[in-house]
This record gives C-alpha cells, structure tokens and sequence, in this order.
C-alpha cells in the first residue's frame, strides 16, 4: 500500500476514504477497509456504495459481522437490510443483539409512505422525576456515539412522551433544579401512521431539527430528525427537476414540429 492512501485511511475524511477506496482496484478494496479500525469503519461504512458494502459485509467472519451491524447506526442498518433481497435479510437479522433487532424488525414493517419509516431509534429518554444530576450521570454512562443527543425525551413510568431537554440546557443546569423547569412540552409531534408528507411539511413550518414519533398511546417510540427528512427532500426535489427537464424537452419537440408545419 502506498504512503499517500495509507495517509488517507489514518487521518482523512470518512467520504474521501469510500470515495478513495471506491475508485481502487476491485482486489485492492475489500484489503483497504480491512485496514480501518471498527470506529473509522462505521463512518466510513456509511458512505459506501451498496454493492460494496454488501461485499464487505460478505467477505467478514460472523464474529466481525457482528461487531459491525451492532456498531451500525439504525438508520443504516435498515438502510442496508432494504437493499438485500429477502434471503440475505434474513441472514443479516439474526446477527443483531436482541433489543436492535426487535427495533429493527418493528421499523422494517412500516410503509415506505408512513412517517414512522424514517425515524430512529438511537435517542436518549430521561424518566419523569429524575434529578438533574443523575439525568446528567445517565448521559455520560449511557451515550452512544450513534445517539441524537441535542436534544433528550422525558417520559413518564408508561413510557407516554412529555417533553423535551435541550442538551445545553441540561448542562446548564444547577443541581438544584427540577427537571420538570427545563423540559419544554409544547414540541411538535408526529404519529407512527402520518404520513411522510406530514412530517416534511411539519419540520419546515415549525422549523424543527427534530420531532418525536408516537404511537396511539401517545408512547415515544423513535425520533424523526432533519438529517432524515432532508434525504427525502432531495429525492422529490430530483424527480421535480427530471420532471421539468422532460416537460422542456417535450416542448421543444412541440414547437419544432409547429415550425415543420408552418414551412410546408
């Protein structure tokens, strides 16, 4: 390996390193990931073309597979699991711990149209009637560098949502406030069964980075986050742009064909 990607692959940018690597040789490519340690390859991972990635994935032993789905994001693991035919899925599954993938399962069941499609899981929740200071010893004991954390959800004992706590305002706070006095409960919220117009239309009017998913129950169930919705976003505003490129196509067609007929 070369000093200038093996430079790449200690210090550079996770898109600059799939990118890198997506260009090598196809021999070279499964080699140069097996270089990454399991924090750079999670990063990394993510800016992978699908077919990479699943011949990465393919190429590691069970023990590492492991390792890797249960290192994974929720978003890409599910991303990963919609791109597999049914068989593979079926292999992947079963290599996740239990709690991820009964979550996995559970998001894998909604419609592509349901708002609860693109919502995740990796969020912190603050029981009711907890104290600042443990609240604040829970986050540092229990964050995971996948979770969403500007933001953490206060639930009561049934697990109905109840408000929110902006990270910096927890920190913020004296031991001796409540934490009642920093949740703010006026949030904008999304049901399981909206759908992802709904959320789209509700994150731009209330200018949202963020929105807690519910169930009928009123049971906090995932988060929807702006990163989410802005993926979507994309996807309509290309099939808009292809949709007008062909209405100016179709026109031009048209008048060309005026022009032929007002010389004959």
């Amino acid at each position: 390996m070369d000093y200038e990607k093996l430079d790449l692959l200690t210090k550079g940018h996770p898109l600059d390193i799939a990118r890198m690597i997506e260009n090598a040789d196809p021999d070279q490519q499964i080699e140069l990931l097996k270089q990454l340690p399991l924090e750079r390859m999670n990063a990394v991972f993510i800016e992978l073309s699908n077919e990479l990635a699943l011949t990465y994935i393919h190429s590691l032993s069970v023990e590492k597979k492991k390792e890797l789905l249960n290192a994974l994001e929720m978003d890409e693991v599910r991303n990963l699991l919609e791109n597999v035919d049914s068989d593979e899925a079926r292999e992947i599954l079963p290599l996740l711990a239990a709690p991820k993938r009964q979550k996995m399962v559970r998001m894998l069941e909604y419609d592509e149209d349901c708002a609860a499609s693109l919502m995740t899981t990796d969020f912190m929740v603050i029981q009711e009637g907890t104290s600042i200071a443990e609240a604040t010893r829970n986050l540092i004991k229990n964050v995971k560098d996948s979770d969403f954390i500007d933001e953490l959800f206060v639930v009561d004992r049934e697990q109905k949502y109840l408000g929110s706590v902006e990270l910096k305002n927890l920190l913020a706070a004296r031991k001796e406030d409540r934490l009642d006095q920093i949740t703010e409960g006026n949030q904008t919220v999304i049901y399981e069964h909206d759908t992802v117009h709904t959320a789209i239309q509700k994150l731009r009017d209330y200018d949202d980075t963020v929105m807690p998913v519910l169930n009928e129950q009123d049971h906090l169930i995932g988060i929807i986050t702006a990163d989410d919705i802005l993926d979507i976003m994309i996807e309509e505003y290309e099939e808009n742009v292809e949709r007008l490129v062909a209405i100016g196509d179709y026109e031009e067609d048209s008048s060309a064909l005026v022009r032929s007929k007002q010389r004959l």
